[in-house]
């Protein structure tokens, strides 16, 4: 990589001329590499962008001071070194100072977040810096823990005795085996500290949001399927249609009926209850077609998944 020397645009004589030299290099020399400029912004920054990548330049636009000054750019050079030396602590002050705004007051704030986390030490630093709960539901919603790369288990660990944290886990739609692991572990840790409602809160938790069982019930059904249209209806095969029949349990958002923020109750005369946390449903599998079963049912066995009348 090149950087040319400040000071000069992109249409004066010796920056011309020099990168026509360098242009016309090319054609003979193809390890060239890509030459950088940096590229003061006058008053269109799209013009002096266009300037100097029709030299084939890429430029490195930047402001300067009222007085005609770079520091600007100078203290953006120096921030690139702080963050060339160590990436992660770079990282980790910046995310320190924007988890201490509330996420809900600035959209600009949260993708910065989501930006920050797009590393491979986003777990570390979510875990470190321990942000509040109500940063769990945005993350999710801004898909970063989708690729794997960044999971909130220890973080969601750490916060085990927050009410705020528990209302937010009940609302993640699964957790996976590292954040059940981190759970689990502080749970055990945790249990006398915690008292027997939160407590409950996340065993039913951990309980509703392993559905890895259920996926792997319905993709066995397909499996099965032919041997059952055939007329196999052993043990296995009733054991993986029961499974497959049994009602789910779903834990969710707890409903609000009233806006806590304008009538907030102290920890003393407030009463916790799993419904303060949490929604409980039982729903059919997402991967069981009643219908489909009772159809592929030999007409034989059929009383085993059909009611039985009164």
């Amino acid at each position: 990589m090149k950087l040319e020397p400040k000071g000069y645009q992109a249409d004066d004589p010796p920056m011309r001329y020099l990168l026509e030299v360098l242009e016309a290099d090319r054609q003979r020399y193809a390890d060239l590499r890509q030459v950088y400029a940096f590229a003061n912004v006058d008053n269109d920054e799209a013009l002096t962008r266009a300037l100097w990548e029709s030299k084939g330049v890429v430029p490195i636009l930047h402001n300067v001071d009222a007085d005609g000054s770079y520091g600007p750019l100078y203290r953006t050079i120096l921030e690139w070194r702080t963050y060339a030396q160590d990436p992660t602590a770079w990282r980790r002050e910046q995310l320190r100072q924007l988890f201490a705004n509330d996420p809900a007051a600035s959209t600009a704030t949260v993708d910065r977040v989501t930006e920050l986390l797009q590393h491979g030490d986003a777990s570390l630093l979510l875990s470190e810096l321990n942000p509040p709960a109500a940063w769990l539901s945005l993350l999710r919603q801004q898909r970063i823990f989708d690729s794997g790369t960044a999971n909130p288990g220890a973080w969601i660990a750490a916060r085990l005795n927050d009410p705020d944290m528990i209302r937010a886990a009940a609302a993640h739609p699964t957790f996976d085996e590292r954040t059940t692991w981190y759970i689990e572990r502080a749970l055990d840790q945790k249990r006398d500290e915690l008292g027997p409602v939160r407590a409950r809160a996340w065993e039913i938790m951990l309980s509703a949001k392993k559905l890895q069982a259920d996926i792997d019930n319905g993709f066995s059904w397909y499996r099965q399927a032919p041997r059952i249209r055939a007329g196999e209806v052993g043990y296995e095969v009733r054991r993986l249609v029961t499974n497959l029949l049994r009602p789910r349990l779903r834990v969710g958002r707890a409903f609000q009926f009233y806006d806590e923020s304008a009538e907030p109750q102290s920890e003393e005369t407030a009463i916790e209850s799993l419904h303060s946390f949490m929604r409980l449903d039982f729903e059919p599998s997402e991967r069981s077609n009643f219908h489909e079963i009772v159809e592929t049912w030999p007409r034989d066995e059929r009383s085993l998944v059909r009611n039985r009348p009164a």
